[in-house]
């Protein structure tokens, strides 16, 4: 990223064409103009459209320069000035994107809260909502897991929300000791999942926070066990209590 391309690499791949999101962001611009208004997402909402339209044209500018093999022309010249291009627009739409999805994580965060509360008062606290209450933890730490724009995680935030999840599927396999079918298949995918999270916990902890330095395939299972139990998480308690 700091230096670009040479045009001496052995491989080049290029670029991909970005999907036309003319449609999408007319929606949601016309969005953040309604009732209720959020002025910080609503802000964060306008950079991000604003910065994906200076950024999108450019990337499709390169995936046409290297889909013809210009740089075999022009010795990657080109190819030079693109990529100072893109790194100058990518910045701001990297941070407003970062911006919004926090942004939108803490509206979820609320959303979910609200439908636990709800579920609560009409249902007292049943497998229904013995289950969302397991996926709204479990997303509170999948929320904290690293990514390649974040890979160092907040260990302190990280631990809150793993006791918080370790908490929920303790009193779900509690609720469920007694009740055959409670959660039908669903019932042991959180534990599952809870010890592949702390398992990633002891790596992290060993090295400061820092994903890239735990080693290891530990996130790709993790995320594959989240996305199982939120597909059955749908189906949990059709036979249940």
């Amino acid at each position: 990223m700091k230096t670009g391309p040479t045009g001496r690499e052995r491989i080049i791949y290029g670029l991909y064409e970005t999907y036309d999101a003319t449609r999408e962001a007319a929606a949601a611009s016309a969005a953040l103009t309604k009732e209720p208004l959020m002025p910080e997402l609503d802000a964060a909402m306008r950079d991000t459209i604003a910065a994906n339209a200076a950024l999108a044209p450019i990337l499709n500018e390169a995936n046409g320069y290297y889909e013809r093999a210009d740089y075999k022309v022009d010795k990657m010249t080109e190819g030079k000035l693109l990529h100072a291009r893109i790194v100058a627009a990518a910045g701001p739409f990297l941070d407003a994107r970062a911006r919004v999805d926090a942004l939108i994580r803490q509206e979820k965060a609320k959303v979910d809260m609200r439908r636990l509360d709800a579920i609560e008062t009409r249902d007292g606290r049943s497998a229904k909502w013995r289950v969302a209450n397991v996926m709204f933890r479990a997303g509170r730490v999948m929320d904290l897991m690293p990514s390649n724009a974040k890979p160092v995680v907040d260990l302190a935030a990280f631990h809150a929300a793993m006791a918080d999840y370790g908490a929920a599927v303790k009193d779900m396999d509690t609720f469920g000791a007694d009740k055959p079918n409670a959660f039908f298949v669903f019932a042991a995918e959180p534990r599952s999942l809870l010890g592949k999270l702390r398992d990633f916990q002891e790596a992290i902890d060993r090295v400061g926070g820092d994903a890239r330095r735990a080693g290891g395939d530990q996130i790709t299972w993790i995320i594959n066990d989240y996305n199982m139990m939120v597909t059955t998480s749908q189906t949990a308690t059709q036979f249940g209590h």
